[in-house]
């Protein structure tokens, strides 16, 4: 029974550890703007090209 709680307990700590970083490695810790361009929220498959003509 113990080692079931401690071992969850280890698992969700990991886990929430694991979660932590991933969000922490997306913004610059100086300026707070997205470390990568393809992360933007508001980007999508099927927004506007840069031009503005479609080709499909």
């Amino acid at each position: 029974m113990i080692i079931g709680v401690v071992s969850l307990g280890v698992a969700v700590a990991y886990l929430a550890g694991l979660f932590s970083f991933k969000v922490k490695s997306r913004w610059c810790p100086r300026c707070g703007e997205w470390t990568f361009p393809d992360a933007e929220p508001h980007a999508s498959p099927q927004a506007e090209p840069l031009d503005g003509v479609r080709t499909a």
